[in-house]
């Protein structure tokens, strides 16, 4: 995260790549530990907003920057 942090500062266009890939790869992990685990606590649910999260912010990051086009 720090290392993200300091792209972001500097303004560096894989920044935005490197949040969305965070933010997929915890909504993968925590689908499948809701899938593999009978309990779930709290915190499962929490990671996985955070996920989503990172996941928008990424995507709209990344349409702003005209690196995501969808068509």
């Amino acid at each position: 995260m720090i290392v993200l942090a300091a792209l972001t500062v500097r303004g560096h266009w894989i920044a935005p790549w490197l949040t969305g890939a965070l933010g997929v790869g915890r909504i993968i992990w925590i689908a499948v530990e809701i899938v593999t685990l009978p309990e779930t606590m709290l915190l499962t649910w929490v990671f996985l907003a955070i996920g989503f999260v990172l996941g928008f912010i990424a995507l709209f990051w990344l349409r702003r920057m005209g690196q995501m086009r969808l068509w």
